[in-house]
């Protein structure tokens, strides 16, 4: 048996009737770390939403086909009384709907295993995000210079109402400050 399908990466799977679509190449990518930090948990949350109705469908369909088989199996007993197990089995898996029985299960249990893949790609994700985000906030308070700034100083620069101070000692500031990620004060 040969399924088509699109090339890896981008797939979609439908789950409890809900087509989901997944795209690796362009979801996991981090292209901006203060958005992708604020939408990372979400994502996760979505992706083990599905994950957990995808794990029902495959219990369900397992259950489904176990009690078909269950019953297909007492009334080829109660037929012939002395009808071997290896022929009531072959009778079994001879019939058309072992074949739409497995045929689901296989996919339920493929929608199982792509939406605990891109639950945990998003759970690595959400840790590079961090990595990125604690190497951003280090990048700014490390000194550009030779001169060595004490702890106090650096923290006036980055406490200090203008960011004018961190800007000119790092000059990497002014490109994040640019982005959006630096210079936004809380107010007390």
């Amino acid at each position: 048996m040969t399924t088509t399908r699109g090339p890896f990466g981008k797939t979609e799977i439908k789950v409890a009737g809900v087509s989901v679509q997944i795209d690796v190449e362009n979801d996991l990518v981090i292209d901006n770390v203060h958005l992708d930090i604020d939408k990372v948990s979400a994502q996760m949350g979505f992706w083990g939403d599905v994950h957990s109705s995808a794990e029902e469908e495959a219990i369900m369909a397992d259950s489904h086909y176990r009690h078909w088989r269950a019953n297909l199996a007492k009334t080829l007993a109660e037929s012939d009384g002395k009808l071997a197990e290896w022929k009531v089995k072959n009778e079994i898996e001879a019939a058309k709907e072992f074949l739409q029985f497995k045929t689901l299960i296989a996919r339920c249990q493929k929608n199982v295993t792509l939406a605990k893949s891109q639950f945990e790609s998003y759970r690595a994700k959400a840790g590079a995000l961090q990595s990125k985000g604690a190497n951003l906030r280090a990048s700014l308070e490390a000194p550009t210079s030779t001169r060595t700034t004490s702890y106090e100083d650096r923290e006036r620069s980055v406490d200090s109402d203008s960011d004018s101070e961190t800007v000119a000692e790092n000059p990497r500031a002014s490109r994040l400050k640019a982005q959006g990620i630096f210079g936004k004060k809380e107010k007390k």
